[in-house]
């Protein structure tokens, strides 16, 4: 049987909040377990992202990544602590990117 503490979504967004945004010293045993484990996740999920960048050929060592959306938002503490930018605008970054994608789509299927 798991012995580990079981969070819900909000749960888990408020100790990221706390922990990674706000630098509060979490003090609960399974909130503490909990960050460590969420910690190791964001580092490979960073890494993954990082990875597929390499993939595609992106020269990360001359380049300024801006991290944007609701993922980024909420892991800005986390992302900045790593050495990287979030955007001070992370939803309407993410909303506008898609806009020109769409408009760019819509422009070339309308050409066709």
């Amino acid at each position: 049987e798991d012995k580990n503490a079981r969070y819900s979504s909000a749960q888990i967004e408020s100790l990221i909040e706390r922990h990674f945004n706000r630098g509060v010293l979490l003090t609960n045993e399974k909130d503490i377990v909990a960050i460590k484990k969420i910690e190791v996740y964001l580092e490979d999920h960073l890494a993954s992202i990082l990875r597929k960048c390499q993939a595609k050929k992106w020269n990360l060592e001359y380049m300024d990544m801006m991290f944007t959306g609701g993922g980024s938002q909420l892991l800005k503490g986390y992302i900045e602590s790593k050495g990287f930018d979030v955007s001070d605008n992370c939803i309407q970054d993410n909303v506008r990117g898609f806009y020109d994608l769409a408009t760019n789509y819509f422009a070339s299927e309308v050409a066709r």
